[in-house]
């Protein structure tokens, strides 16, 4: 963990106190343990960046937050180690959500798989061989052709089939 701020820091952060680097007064330190919007990089601000990093980290330690305390028990290591507890637990939380998806996920793939293997066992039952279904459509759908030495003329039935013929018999 990073040393907690020196006492010239501290001095820093207090109303009404200015910095080398600061040109002309540290305002942010005015209005509530230093803000965001400060016209020019405070010395201060550059220390910050040196032990925390990136500004996000410093707003979530209420470090230059306007909201932040400006008061001098305020420290980096206390404040550090509070975020660090927070990440540790939200850690937490994102491995049993991580372990709950792989749950999820694996019952999913055996869902599947098992489906595969139904729609195959059915396919295998319900298949057979392609020629043998192509050839009972054609002998379906064909007439017989009968060969030229076949074909007649159709001979009328002269048989009497006790109707009526129309000759008055």
């Amino acid at each position: 963990l990073p040393p907690p701020p020196s006492a010239a820091a501290t001095a820093a952060r207090l109303p009404g106190r200015t910095s080398p680097d600061d040109n002309g007064g540290n305002l942010g330190a005015a209005n509530g343990g230093g803000c965001l919007k400060v016209p020019t990089i405070s010395w201060l601000w550059k220390q910050t960046m040196k032990l925390m990093g990136p500004a996000a980290e410093a707003d979530k330690c209420g470090g230059r937050n306007r909201s932040g305390p400006a008061n001098s028990s305020w420290s980096w290591s206390s404040c550090i180690s509070q975020q660090q507890q927070l990440e540790l637990e939200q850690d937490g939380e994102d491995v049993e959500e991580k372990k709950k998806k792989k749950k999820k996920k694996k019952k999913k793939k055996k869902k599947k798989e098992e489906k595969k293997k139904k729609k195959k066992k059915k396919k295998k039952q319900k298949k057979k061989p392609k020629k043998m279904l192509k050839m009972k459509r054609k002998k379906q759908n064909r007439k017989p052709k009968l060969k030229k030495s076949q074909k007649k003329e159709p001979v009328e039935d002269d048989r009497d089939d006790g109707g009526y013929d129309g000759d008055g018999d």
